[in-house]
């Protein structure tokens, strides 16, 4: 009985501290139908404020194809050193030809020092994504994905010390990811920097509608200092806790009567 509860507790002292390295964190599940400015602590970027980001059944995206309403969330922490990763799943409905960048991360909700840009273009009967890092698009993108399919991405961006030397890549699955960054095949590996200039402090997460960004939706945002903490979803703390506290009390009814 005391090893089992003392698994328990390391088990749910172990979830509680991957959680730590969660810096945004945001399902959309208590937001209602509408726009999401306004809800929680989403911002508009910049002046914009046409065809506003919506909320619909507990997801977002834009409701054209075309510059629009950019929006933005801060971290509960900048990041200016090590690597960051953020995740999301997302779904295209369309894409035309030209490339465009529809979410990254800015240094702040001001909308400036836009990085980690995650590009997507048409290709074949689908749509291709590339890993940017600031100004200057990618030349390179992976390979074709569907339409109208519910994928999860990871961007890692690594702050390498020095200039024009930061890399990253970018992980994408239909299914789930294994919680080591190592056992998951990449998408995309950026190991030169050709991207313009690069930023020294990450603080907001940004959805972008470009003049050709396509038509999409994206859920469960995740924003990390680990592959792990952007890659899988998790319940909530309190979620967890009442998990271990049930297990608990299993526990102690299965806990056999002290003999006379």
């Amino acid at each position: 009985m005391k090893k089992l509860l003392g698994i328990i507790a390391v088990a749910m002292l172990m979830v509680v501290g991957a959680q730590a390295q969660v810096i945004l964190n945001q399902n959309f599940n208590s937001f209602t139908n509408g726009n999401l400015v306004g809800q929680g602590t989403w911002v508009q970027t910049g002046t914009t404020a046409t065809s506003p980001v919506q909320v619909a059944g507990g997801a977002v995206g834009p409701t054209v194809q075309g510059s629009a309403q950019d929006v933005s969330i801060s971290l509960s922490s900048p990041v200016t050193s090590g690597s960051f990763y953020y995740g999301v799943d997302f779904s295209f409905t369309s894409k035309n030809a030209s490339s465009d960048y529809f979410l990254h991360i800015a240094n702040t909700n001001a909308g400036t020092g836009f990085s980690s840009r995650l590009y997507a273009q048409s290709s074949g009967l689908g749509f291709a994504l590339a890993w940017g890092g600031s100004s200057t698009a990618p030349t390179a993108f992976g390979a074709e994905l569907a339409f109208n399919t519910t994928y999860r991405a990871v961007m890692r961006y690594d702050i390498v010390s020095g200039l024009a030397n930061d890399t990253g890549a970018l992980y994408i699955t239909t299914g789930a990811f294994d919680s080591v960054e190592a056992n998951n095949t990449t998408y995309q590996n950026v190991t030169t920097w050709a991207f313009g200039t690069e930023q020294t402090a990450f603080g907001a997460f940004n959805i972008r509608q470009g003049t050709n960004t396509g038509v999409y939706t994206i859920d469960n945002v995740l924003v990390g200092t680990t592959f792990a903490s952007a890659a899988i979803p998790e319940p909530s703390t309190y979620a967890l806790l009442g998990l271990g506290l049930g297990a608990l009390w299993i526990l102690r009814r299965k806990k056999p009567a002290a003999k006379a």
